[in-house]
């Protein structure tokens, strides 16, 4: 017996006779049974298996990505490392083929895999513009905005939209309440049943040229004006008695330049207070901080006053009880006491005495004089203090005291 190999060379088995001259040779081919297992044991598309994949099922249904026009890969788990797969591709959409055979050719399957293309789920927009122009900082999936028109607009701006898509695959509704809204852009897709709202508002850019193109005094352009040379002499005549009218052309037409109507004596410089008698309304006014309301503390404070050699430390320690629940004989008591150590005609006297402190006295200073319907040094009171400590509150304080002296 020779012993051959499996799936190599054959066993033989030789047999002689007895009289020796006669044999007979067997031989003896041994193979491995064939596998005859056709079926896989996964199968993915795009790197995703399929739903519901099954080995003995054949038949399955893929929908790809909106867009998808190539055809995509398809992966596979052999059922036995002697199979051998063949993929037969397909149009998208359609229906490809995944043919397997068994190691035992005699034995095979086939997957069929129907393709279709699913709807676009994207609510995303490309762009958004307004006037034709893209909004600084736009992202897709950023949905709210405040955008910047130049100064001066006053008609609605032209809102429009880039779509990354075909005309007609997203749906796009745009709804623009211009300046004084916020407007709205909805965006929806068949695929999905969200939609995405974005929401536009518009801020008019405040104008911040703040110089003028001329002064004029009594109507005569005041000599040597230059729109960022901000200090000027102007020598009166020997036999002037009041102040030249001052009238100017705006740098711009957004500028408000704030007016006082009052006129000033020149050989004292002292306010004209002939009708400062009126009864001035203090409803509208900003009111100082409350600090302390107790008027008893107030009584004690008024007291010192009279007392206390340190008068500035006193005037500081009463500014923090002056507000809006005060009386007026209270008020007044505050002015008097101010008015020992400051002087009030034109120019604040002895303020390096009252050091940092000094603001909150004349912020006070300012309130009294409202509250005691002395309108022309409550406003020299605020203009000083908006010229070296510009505030809001000084400036809406102003306003209100220049329209009620006007009126």
């Amino acid at each position: 017996i020779n012993y051959g190999a499996i799936e190599g060379a054959p066993t033989t088995v030789t047999v002689k006779a007895e009289d020796g001259s006669s044999t007979t040779a067997y031989t003896i081919n041994f193979v491995r049974k064939r596998d005859t297992n056709p079926r896989l044991n996964s199968l993915s598309v795009n790197g995703t298996p399929i739903s519901g994949f099954a080995s003995n099922v054949s038949n399955y249904k893929v929908s790809l990505p909106y867009g998808t026009t190539g055809f995509p890969e398809i992966t596979y788990e052999k059922g036995h490392e002697g199979q051998q797969v063949e993929i037969k591709e397909c149009t998208i959409p359609g229906t490809a083929q995944v043919v397997v055979h068994a190691e035992n050719p005699e034995y095979s399957m086939t997957y069929n895999i129907e393709f279709s293309v699913g709807e676009l789920t994207d609510t995303t927009l490309a762009d958004i513009l307004v006037n034709g122009k893209s909004i600084p900082g736009y992202s897709p999936t950023k949905l709210t905005y405040t955008v910047e028109v130049p100064t001066g607009t006053t008609e609605d701006p032209e809102i429009s939209y880039v779509s990354a898509y075909p005309e007609g695959m997203q749906t796009v509704v745009v709804v623009n309440n211009g300046l004084n809204g916020q407007s709205t852009i909805t965006v929806s897709a068949p695929g999905t049943s969200t939609s995405r709202v974005y929401k536009l508002s518009f801020k008019v850019t405040e104008s911040s040229y703040c110089y003028l193109d001329n002064i004029y005094l009594d109507g005569v352009p005041l000599d040597g004006f230059a729109p960022e040379i901000f200090s000027y002499d102007v020598a009166l005549g020997p036999d002037a008695v009041s102040l030249p009218e001052i009238t100017f052309d705006k740098g711009d037409e957004y500028q408000n330049v704030m007016q006082s109507v009052r006129k000033r004596n020149t050989e004292n410089n002292i306010l004209d207070q002939n009708s400062n008698s009126r009864q001035i309304d203090n409803s509208t006014l900003a009111p100082v901080p409350k600090v302390i309301s107790d008027s008893d503390t107030i009584n004690e404070i008024i007291k010192e006053v009279n007392q206390n050699e340190n008068l500035y430390n006193t005037i500081l320690s009463l500014a923090q009880t002056i507000n809006s629940d005060n009386t007026e004989n209270e008020y007044l008591t505050y002015i008097n006491a101010v008015e020992q150590a400051i002087k009030i005609d034109g120019d604040i006297k002895k303020k390096n005495q009252l050091q940092v402190n000094y603001i909150p006295v004349l912020q006070r200073l300012g309130y009294a004089y409202q509250k005691t319907s002395n309108p022309y040094k409550a406003i020299d009171i605020y203009e000083k203090l908006s010229i070296e400590h510009p505030n809001l509150i000084y400036k809406k304080n102003l306003v209100y005291l220049y329209d009620a002296i006007q009126d």
